[in-house]
């Protein structure tokens, strides 16, 4: 045996006894080695002093689930119950029933297809949904209204 095997070998057998070790120990001892002084580590001190870790964001991506017939004019009715209250715009419905803003088109699309409930007044994002009252037709684009220009006049000539 050559003299670097006798040096790989004990830097084997020396490592594997320092990972042993470290293994064995308490977080104290090892506190206390790095310092050089006995340990003054608290555990119920230090996870006081620390701010609670924010709750992760829930990412929902993907396809929503799959629906029935039963399970979406279940959702259209209890749209209908708490228009029943007074007319509200599609994102208070989305808070106070807890649905994704994905399911929500579908959903308001039927109910007012089906007669549910209406549109009381605007467009979009604006569009405030009601039951009864004075009714406005479904979002479409007004009609531009064509305006006639007036003719280029031909320069004149000197």
């Amino acid at each position: 045996m050559n003299v670097k095997d006798k040096i790989y070998s004990i830097i084997a057998s020396t490592s594997t006894a320092l990972i042993q070790a470290i293994r064995g120990a308490t977080l104290e001892e090892l506190h206390a080695l790095v310092d050089g002084s006995p340990s003054t580590y608290q555990p119920e001190i230090a996870a006081k002093e620390l701010p609670a870790p924010a709750a992760p964001r829930r990412v929902k991506s993907g396809r929503l689930p799959r629906r029935s017939k039963d399970q979406i004019l279940a959702t259209i009715e209890s749209i209908t119950e708490l228009l029943g209250k007074g007319p509200l715009r599609s994102e208070s419905i989305r808070k106070t029933l807890g649905l994704e803003a994905r399911e929500m088109p579908r959903l308001l699309r039927e109910g007012v297809a089906g007669g549910h409930f209406h549109i009381l007044s605007g467009r979009k994002r604006s569009t405030l949904y009601g039951i009864g009252g004075k009714v406005d037709k479904p979002a479409t684009k007004p009609a531009k209204k064509a305006v006639k220009k007036p003719a280029r006049k031909a320069p004149r000539k000197k």
